[in-house]
């Protein structure tokens, strides 16, 4: 009910923090005021990495060509694939291009 001492009907959004007005607003106050580490909307960097950083990445884990790649066997591919899709930066396309290795396979490895 609304009256001049109490203008604002009590909220089904308010009534989750306590069915006391008083002690609804001033949890819903507390909460408001917390610290969150919520990322909604937050802008991040994206980092790209260039063709040659990754060919320069096979090259120092011994893959010197991508045939060399494409002629290993599954699990030991599948791990060169793991290694570089933890990599910051790099994309399923972009190693699905420069691999000549189907997306799906390099999106299961």
């Amino acid at each position: 009910m609304v009256s001049v001492n109490n203008p604002v009907p009590m909220t089904p959004p308010l009534s989750i923090f306590s069915e006391e007005r008083e002690r609804a607003k001033k949890l819903f106050r507390e909460y408001s005021m917390e610290e969150t580490v919520d990322e909604c909307l937050e802008y991040q960097e994206k980092t790209v990495v260039k063709d040659q950083d990754i060919f320069k990445y096979l090259h120092n884990i011994g893959i010197t060509s991508i045939s060399q790649l494409q002629q290993l066997g599954k699990e030991q591919r599948d791990d060169v694939l793991r290694r570089l899709k933890e990599r910051g930066g790099v994309t399923i396309r972009q190693l699905a291009r420069i691999t000549g290795i189907s997306k799906s396979v390099i999106d299961r490895a």
